[in-house]
Parts: C-alpha cells; structure tokens; sequence
C-alpha cells in the first residue's frame, strides 16, 4: 500500500472496546489501527474500525438479557 501511495483498511471491532475495564486486552486492537490511521495518513491510505453496538441475536439475548436491542 505504502508502495502504491493507495490503499483501505477496514477493521471490525465492538463498541465495548473504547473503554478499557481490564481483562479486554483484544480491544487493544483498536489502539493499533488508530496508529496505523495516523503513521499512513498522508500516504492515501485509509484505515478505519467498524464498531457496532449491540447485535440483536437470539445468543446475545441469552447473555445479555438487559442489553438495549433498539438501536
């Protein structure tokens, strides 16, 4: 990509990562793509994180049965 001066990174994390409450250390991932953004900016890569938020599932209804589904 650096090579080209053109690329587009997308990834897919969870909402739940913004705030760390320990013991999530994957989330750290998005710290890593936040500096990826940065260090690539001015080469017309663009790199982004998909975070959705609640997912409505019949297993995610299970776990998290005081969860907002509305949004």
């Amino acid at each position: 990509m650096l090579l080209s001066n053109y690329g587009k990174v997308i990834h897919i994390s969870s909402r739940a990562g913004l705030r760390s409450g320990g013991y999530d250390s994957a989330y750290g991932l998005i710290r890593l793509i936040e500096s990826i953004s940065e260090e690539v900016k001015d080469s017309n890569i663009n790199v982004n994180c998909i975070m959705p938020t609640i997912l409505d599932t019949e297993s995610n209804r299970r776990e998290m049965p005081d969860g907002d589904y509305t949004k």
